[in-house]
């Protein structure tokens, strides 16, 4: 599986998480990773459906800020109004700079729950340059397919709506 097809599986998965917490009356943003840059692609005042095209790009390129991203999102969070606030992280990838990644999540006043896609690897093999940055998130999971991160998902719905 190619790096598109990766984030066809992410951004379709995601989208479908965000608009299914927006109908539970979550205040959803959306941040992606594109060519080295983190982008807001659905704000908190803008609902997810209007973000759709943005959501839904498919595009690729360069390298994934996974730490610039994690940084900006969780000042965002911070500055909202949210009753439980936790940040979802979506990464094929991992951070460039570990220490300050690990840093930005364990400073965070709110949960910050990672997926991991290992789409390539086989169920239950995770290579070692993974493995020390999920163990730094709140809660982990490796996804190895579209059904896994499906699967995490609606897990992850099941304890936000219960």
């Amino acid at each position: 599986m190619n790096r598109y097809d990766r984030i066809q599986v992410a951004e379709k998965c995601v989208g479908t998480f965000a608009l299914g917490a927006e109908e539970l009356g979550i205040n959803v943003a959306v941040m992606d990773m594109y060519d080295g840059e983190a982008r807001l692609v659905s704000p908190f005042s803008l609902p997810v459906e209007r973000s759709k095209e943005h959501l839904m790009s498919g595009t690729t390129g360069g390298g994934s800020p996974l730490t610039e991203a994690v940084n900006i999102g969780s000042g965002r969070l911070s500055q909202e109004a949210n009753k439980n606030p936790f940040m979802l992280v979506v990464t094929d990838g991992k951070a460039a700079d570990r220490d300050e990644f690990a840093t930005i999540v364990g400073d965070a006043p709110f949960p910050i729950v990672g997926i991991t896609l290992l789409l390539e690897q086989s169920s239950g093999t995770v290579p070692a340059k993974f493995q020390t940055q999920a163990s730094q998130f709140d809660s982990h999971a490796f996804a190895y397919s579209e059904q896994d991160l499906r699967s995490t998902l609606q897990r992850l719905s099941y304890g936000i709506a219960f």
